[in-house]
């Protein structure tokens, strides 16, 4: 793993979803490396979903409804 990677592939994460007056948490794995700042693929635990979020923190990555 790169030293300026934050999350590997396949790390558990919380994605923070926004909207117009609607704020959602939900627990995600991600699907690419990424480190903060950048944008990846994350999905829902299920992987029903798959959602593009950027890079927050070491556990947090966020998402636009």
């Amino acid at each position: 793993m790169d030293s300026q990677s934050v999350f590997p592939s396949r790390s558990a994460v919380i994605l923070l979803l926004e909207g117009d007056h609607v704020h959602i948490q939900i627990h995600a794995v991600c699907l690419h490396n990424g480190s903060i700042g950048q944008t990846i693929r994350v999905a829902s635990n299920d992987h029903h979903e798959v959602y593009a979020a950027e890079i927050l923190d070491a556990t947090h990555v966020r998402g636009k409804l």
